[in-house]
């Protein structure tokens, strides 16, 4: 008995999944070949096309199979700065350094000089003793703004912030 009556719903499911009552079922398989031999020919016209026209620097490519590059391209998400502190009213004292991000980093538009650091996304943490750094940072390029801050260890309290923007370039220069 219950075999019947998986028989009855499998019957059902596939004569309700056959199409609908304005088309044939036949008429439907005939419209797939044609469509399937026509794209078929397209495509066997654009490879030709493609083989005899390559796509020059100017032209725009319709399809990721005709974009080209060159062995040395590298896709990269990341961006290096070089960081160079010169700092003579620091030399001598010890100096807390954080390169961190801003806290409203990923808002549209805002004022650097109203924004805090975000302590939780430091990219370097270092004291100096000499007034001098000199390092490389590597962060993502969807990070556009650092902020740095010296603190000397002699007055905590007391914070001299610098900011930097992927505008500026990869080479971050405090003198």
């Amino acid at each position: 008995m219950c075999k019947y009556i998986y028989i009855l719903i499998a019957s059902s499911l596939m004569a309700g999944c056959g199409g609908s009552d304005s088309e044939p079922s036949n008429q439907s398989a005939s419209n797939s070949t044609s469509q399937s031999s026509l794209s078929a020919t397209s495509q066997s016209n654009s490879e030709s096309t493609q083989a005899t026209l390559p796509i020059s620097a100017t032209q725009t490519a319709s399809a990721t199979s005709e974009l080209e590059s060159s062995t040395s391209f590298t896709f990269s998400n990341q961006q290096s700065i070089s960081l160079d502190l010169q700092l003579s009213s620091f030399a001598g004292e010890r100096v807390m350094v954080n390169v961190c991000l801003p806290q409203s980093s990923h808002s549209p538009s805002y004022d650097l000089n109203s924004v805090n650091m975000d302590y939780q996304q430091c990219l370097y943490k270092t004291t100096i003793t000499n007034g001098e750094l000199i390092t490389n940072l590597t962060l993502p390029k969807h990070n556009e703004h650092l902020m740095l801050e010296l603190r000397p260890y002699s007055n905590l309290a007391t914070a001299t912030t610098f900011h930097w923007q992927s505008s500026d370039g990869s080479y971050w220069f405090i003198r």
